[in-house]
């Protein structure tokens, strides 16, 4: 999730565990910088949050249960699960590899269902208080595996979640920056 948005919560009162994967960040344009991880801990700490941030490479089908096991023991129950993880490396239909599609959805579709199905097997609070937000971009246009694994992601989390009683919705970036310059 990004920065402002993780503050946001934090003012609001909430408790925020972040994750970060810095193998991916250095091979985008923005880098990867030792020092962000522990700013932001700082920030959210100073709205009076506890925090926790986890290095988490989300390919790994046991990382979101590595995950829970990590905030669980710094935080405390989670009540809420914000999903805006993505892989995104630009590819049109000729220049996708194999490998590369995999990967997107890997990161981008299967960790989120398993990120979900982590949260309701957790979930212990009241029924009907758990929550579940999803960020994503509408970024697509040249970039077909992240296009491709992300509308995937939509489809199948939009399908009935079992008797959990958890509230689940998808914001748009573009929709989401608005809603919170506004509020």
């Amino acid at each position: 999730m990004s920065d402002d948005f993780a503050i946001h919560l934090a003012r609001d009162g909430w408790d925020v565990a972040t994750t970060f994967w810095r193998a991916y960040d250095g091979t985008m344009p923005w880098g990867s910088d030792p020092a962000d991880v522990g700013w932001l801990q700082e920030q959210l700490a100073a709205c009076g949050a506890k925090t926790a941030a986890v290095e988490a490479d989300l390919s790994l089908v046991e990382t979101p249960a590595r995950i829970f096991d990590v905030v669980e023991q710094a935080i405390g129950p989670i009540t809420a699960l914000a999903l805006s993880h993505g892989h995104g490396v630009d590819s049109d239909i000729l220049a996708t590899t194999t490998e590369s599609f995999d990967l997107h959805f890997a990161v981008n579709a299967r960790a989120s269902w398993l990120l979900v199905r982590e949260f309701a097997r957790r979930f212990r609070t009241t029924r009907g208080r758990g929550r579940i937000i999803a960020l994503t971009s509408d970024h697509v246009a040249g970039n077909l595996p992240y296009g491709a694994s992300k509308e995937r992601w939509i489809a199948l989390s939009s399908r009935r979640r079992g008797n959990f009683e958890i509230s689940a919705s998808w914001r748009m970036s573009s929709t989401l920056a608005q809603q919170t310059r506004a509020g």
